[in-house]
């Protein structure tokens, strides 16, 4: 969906959706701003098969910054930001293996960007849980998809989100497990069950690493 830009163009693009954002701002009330914005994305953007990391970025922060509550995203918006947020997140997973001190900029960015737009839309992040389909994916790809979600598991603004998606969180653990058996799991399995068991502790019905089995 993304393709890798250089660090250095990080800022430019990120600083373009946000000079938008605030011509929109001075021209009307957020419903309206978020609605020229939505039109733009959906006329222009939704049909393509890549788009730079960047803008990808950019696009998630801008979205975040006008959305109005009173207004309901369209759905091929939520779909095109869907397919963002999943890359940026693939890419931040390799972002952290790379320990070079001038990614270290880029992985903020790029994990603030998916924050502030998960976190302000529960659709978007409920569609970014429902393509993650264990079946779909070969094994190299499943280490990733749980990396990913302990990723989301652990921060406290996507909290309260993914606990309101629990049965559909649990049933992608439950299938991650049945291609993980045996004596020793794999760490990243490992990882991602302690972070399920944490974070669904503080549910009411204190789902635990019971209910997976």
């Amino acid at each position: 969906m993304t393709f890798k830009t250089a660090g250095s163009d990080l800022n430019h693009c990120l600083s373009r959706p946000q000079e938008v954002c605030h011509c929109l701002e001075t021209l009307g009330s957020r419903s309206q701003c978020f609605d020229v914005l939505q039109n733009g994305i959906c006329k222009n953007l939704t049909g393509l098969a890549v788009v730079p990391d960047s803008m990808a970025a950019g696009l998630l922060r801008a979205v975040a910054r006008l959305l109005d509550l009173s207004f309901l995203p369209s759905e091929p918006l939520l779909r095109f930001l869907s397919r963002c947020c999943l890359s940026l997140l693939s890419l931040l997973l390799t972002l952290q293996q790379d320990t070079a001190s001038e990614n270290n900029h880029k992985r903020e960015a790029v994990w603030g960007a998916c924050v502030a737009a998960l976190s302000s839309i529960p659709r978007l992040l409920r569609l970014v849980l429902q393509s993650l389909r264990v079946r779909d994916l070969c094994e190299e790809e499943l280490p990733q998809l749980a990396q990913i979600l302990s990723l989301l598991l652990q921060h406290t603004a996507l909290r309260n989100h993914m606990l309101a998606n629990a049965t559909l969180l649990q049933h992608i653990i439950q299938d991650l497990t049945r291609y993980c058996r045996g004596e020793s799991k794999e760490q990243w399995m490992t990882d991602l069950l302690y972070c399920y068991s944490v974070t669904m502790a503080t549910h009411r019905g204190n789902l635990g690493l019971r209910d997976i089995y």
